[in-house]
């Protein structure tokens, strides 16, 4: 009798897990299997990422930034994170300022730090759907989607003007959208956070600005921040090289370093990135295994070049 009972509960417990399982693996489906067309990137699709706890976030051991720009950053995580711990409604933002700045690595840093979801959709993706005359019904899939996840969602719409510009520049579907994003925005909500980027924030339509409460400008870096920038940079190309090795000695003098950093004035953190990338590029493409003055005044004169057309 006692053994038919332990069996009766085991088939039982069993039975309990399968059902917890089924449960579970349904929500999972039902939130990341069938994602909004407009999403590029998002959190991990990884089922076990429910269960796992997910570590506060320095901004500054991720971003090289000034610290006036950090301060802010701070001021959103940690506001966010609050809204989200304590209940409440999240505060919409801007991010605007020159390409390549970090703007969305913020927005992917933001999430980490909160616990939260993030979704990101380019303004080529709301092209294509403009283009097509459904980027309205694309946006309702993208917000209902969102508001499913429990931990809430970060929307991030990169290149925002695309459709928020000034309405009296817009027309057909581009005109549907903004006034389709302007309901879904004009309650501040309990699950979904929306982060708008621009490089033009002057075109932006004023009722979209009104909207998006929490305004930050994500300058070009500083001197010592472009000097930061190559140096993180330098140690992650050259320092573990695979396959062939180049010498970058020259690189590590710091007063080389500076004069780079001098001749970098008005490039992005990405710019920078590129460059140090391309100086290991011609070292190998020239198959001198070095790099030295030639090579570094040579990739800054293209890297300047480059800056004319972005």
């Amino acid at each position: 009798m006692h053994n038919a009972i332990k069996a009766t509960v085991g088939v039982l417990g069993v039975a309990a897990v399968i059902y917890i399982t089924k449960l579970v693996a349904s929500k999972y489906i039902e939130r990341y299997m069938f994602e909004p067309s407009l999403i590029q990137k998002r959190s991990s699709r990884s089922i076990f990422n429910i269960f796992r706890s997910r570590p506060a976030v320095n901004i500054r051991k991720h971003m090289v930034i000034d610290n006036n720009l950090a301060s802010d950053l701070d001021c959103v995580m940690n506001m966010t994170k609050n809204v989200k711990r304590n209940g409440g409604q999240y505060e919409n933002v801007l991010l605007y300022g020159a390409p390549g700045t970090g703007k969305t690595l913020f927005a992917e840093l933001l999430a980490q730090h909160c616990g939260m979801d993030y979704a990101i959709v380019p303004a080529s993706r709301i092209s294509q759907f403009l283009k097509k005359g459904t980027v309205v019904q694309e946006l309702d899939n993208l917000f209902e989607w969102a508001a499913r996840s429990k931990q809430g969602t970060i929307i991030f719409l990169d290149e925002a003007e695309i459709f928020l510009a000034d309405r009296s520049t817009l027309s057909g579907m581009a005109y549907n959208a903004l006034n389709f994003f302007l309901t879904k925005t004009g309650t501040p909500s309990d699950k979904i956070m929306i982060i708008c980027t621009t490089n033009r924030r002057s075109v932006i339509d004023q009722a979209v600005l009104d909207r998006l409460g929490l305004q930050i400008e994500f300058i070009l870096p500083s001197l010592q921040a472009r000097q930061e920038m190559l140096q993180m940079h330098i140690e992650a190309v050259f320092a573990k090289q695979k396959g062939k090795v180049v010498n970058y000695e020259f690189l590590k003098n710091n007063d080389n370093l500076v004069k780079m950093a001098q001749q970098l004035d008005g490039c992005s953190g990405r710019v920078i990135q590129k460059f140090v990338n391309r100086l290991r590029q011609h070292a190998l493409g020239e198959n001198q295994l070095f790099v030295d003055e030639q090579t570094v005044q040579r990739v800054i004169v293209q890297i300047k070049k480059s800056l004319v057309r972005l």
